[in-house]
């Protein structure tokens, strides 16, 4: 019955997908991916198909295992795992720094406010924890105070998102409450092109002391998305902390949107640290846009070569699978443009944990 079941979803989203390519011909104009733009850029469609040929090219022949070097998943040829590492130095945050930081922040207690701080701290109450005996803001500091102490890093950073908004410096320190290993980042890359469209590429990735480990979950078909998604909610829910660029409003949701459609059990929602607020309280009118890549550009030096625009991917993908064999390098290069965002992301939130350091 299952397999009957995946059968006929797979079948429902070949005939879909061939109903777009005959629509949009070749390489289709799929609807605008604004989920990590300020503005959508527009697409060059003849550098696209210029950089179609490249990648069709350097790959023609091999199988997606070949051409991505990746693994099959689960005994499956269709659901493939790539691994990359690259260098990087950087310091965890400091646990402590951060804690003094938000302990020291007495704008946390609702209804305190800038001369309200003034007029505590000249008294001798410069903290929250000078505040949990007093007769008017003790409860709510009492609280704030147990949140700190437990390391509720959810609980913290919902407290600074009511009074400060989710880009305030805090809601990036509680970082340090965990571990690196405890930390996941996630950027997926989907069809787009209607509601419920699968998912093609899961990319995760970890700080090592010297290093960042990318690993990714490559669908080389549509019906390997069950599985991707079954491998994406195992992963998901060994770490506790989740970093994204724009995920609180897509990735993350829509995994849990994709999970529910075959009847799996949503990942508990963990500590979600979404870099796009960040990224606009600090450099919004000092770059271009907050786009991942324009930040990746101009605030880290970082270009990218023969990339792939992330508003292409759901074209690139309905090519390969109209000739898989001929078109396996358009497959190569979701791969690449999903790994070189998940290599930008970690960089650019170890280039916002070092600034915290400073500040």
């Amino acid at each position: 019955m299952a397999r009957d079941r995946h059968g006929e979803i797979a079948e429902v989203l070949r005939r879909r997908l061939e109903e777009l390519r005959e629509r949009d011909g070749v390489v289709s104009r799929p609807a605008p991916d604004t989920r990590r733009s300020e503005t959508a850029a527009p697409v060059d469609w003849a550098g696209a198909r210029q950089l179609a040929g490249r990648w069709e090219a350097a790959y023609r022949g091999r199988s997606p295992a070949e051409a991505l070097g990746g693994k099959p998943v689960g005994g499956r040829d269709d659901l493939l795992e790539v691994r990359f590492e690259q260098p990087l130095a950087w310091t965890p945050p400091s646990r402590e720094r951060a804690r003094e930081a938000i302990l020291g922040s007495l704008w946390l207690v609702p209804g305190v406010r800038d001369a309200t701080a003034g007029r505590l701290a000249t008294g001798g109450r410069s903290t929250l924890s000078h505040l949990v005996d007093h007769p008017r803001f003790g409860r709510d500091a009492r609280r704030l105070c147990r949140l700190v102490d437990r390391g509720d890093a959810a609980g913290v950073m919902a407290e600074v998102a009511a009074r400060a908004g989710r880009g305030h410096l805090h809601a990036l320190r509680v970082v340090s409450f965990f571990d690196p290993d405890q930390v996941l980042f996630l950027d997926i890359e989907t069809m787009g092109l209607f509601g419920g469209s699968p998912v093609i590429v899961c990319g995760f990735a970890r700080v090592r002391p010297d290093r960042i480990e990318v690993w990714q979950l490559v669908a080389a078909r549509p019906e390997a998305e069950e599985a991707l998604i079954r491998e994406t909610g195992r992963t998901l829910a060994a770490h506790a902390a989740l970093v994204t660029f724009n995920g609180r409003a897509f990735d993350y949701p829509y995994l849990c949107q994709r999970a529910a459609y075959y009847g799996l059990d949503p990942a508990e929602d963990p500590a979600h640290f979404d870099l796009l607020p960040h990224a606009r309280r600090v450099w919004r009118g000092r770059v271009s846009d907050c786009r991942l890549g324009t930040l990746a550009r101009e605030v880290l030096g970082l270009e990218r070569h023969d990339d792939l625009p992330g508003d292409l991917v759901p074209a690139f993908y309905q090519d390969y699978l109209a000739d898989p064999e001929g078109r396996v390098g358009l497959l190569a290069a979701i791969a690449a443009h999903n790994r070189d965002d998940m290599v930008e992301m970690v960089r650019l939130f170890a280039r916002m944990v070092a600034d915290l350091e400073v500040t």
